[in-house]
């Protein structure tokens, strides 16, 4: 663990040496321990909790803090981050949608994959900071971005819930149900 915290933040400093984005220099290091199948797994979960327990919402925090929830009153920015939400959610869910449904999957099941991926999350919101510290995007740009994420993440769940309910089970999926109830007697 402490060799890839080392490496993980080696990475960073070594991106931003190049100036780059140190995130860009983490996520490269992410992806050579994880792409690593020739030593044996290294146990990352101490890491995982602490990173998911202290460093993510501290994340969350700072980018929170970041956000100006006043500029959603001008109503251009209101305007533009309700059409900008409603693209959003329309051409990822749709998109997703439409997919599922063209490999003959049935339309709850598109539902629940339209769901699903319509969640931004972290993702968007790293690369909105990313954008307001160079300069790109505004502060109230900024905060209709990180609304997006909180909105289409909060949307997912009860959704994503709603369509599976009423998707048909499968086999597999009815033998998976069988053995746990024969597990728990």
């Amino acid at each position: 663990v402490p060799a890839v915290v080392v490496l993980v933040l080696a990475a960073a400093a070594g991106a931003q040496a190049l100036h780059l984005e140190p995130v860009l220099g983490a996520f490269l290091a992410g992806v050579v321990v994880g792409a690593d199948r020739s030593t044996p797994a290294v146990d990352l979960t101490a890491l995982r909790t602490f990173v998911l327990a202290v460093l993510a919402p501290l994340f969350f925090a700072t980018a929170g803090l970041r956000m100006d929830l006043t500029a959603l009153w001008t109503p251009t920015t209101l305007v533009a981050g309700t059409a900008v939400l409603a693209v959003a959610v329309a051409g990822k869910f749709a998109g997703a949608y439409l997919g599922a449904r063209l490999a003959r999957l049935g339309h709850w099941t598109g539902l629940a994959v339209g769901a699903g991926l319509n969640a931004r999350g972290v993702i968007e919101v790293i690369i909105a900071m990313v954008g307001l510290r160079l300069g790109i995007l505004t502060t109230a740009s900024f905060t209709v971005i990180v609304l997006v994420a909180v909105v289409t993440s909060l949307m997912t769940p009860p959704l994503l819930r709603a369509a599976v309910r009423r998707m048909p089970a499968t086999p597999a999926e009815q033998a998976r149900v069988l053995t746990l109830s024969e597990s728990e007697v």
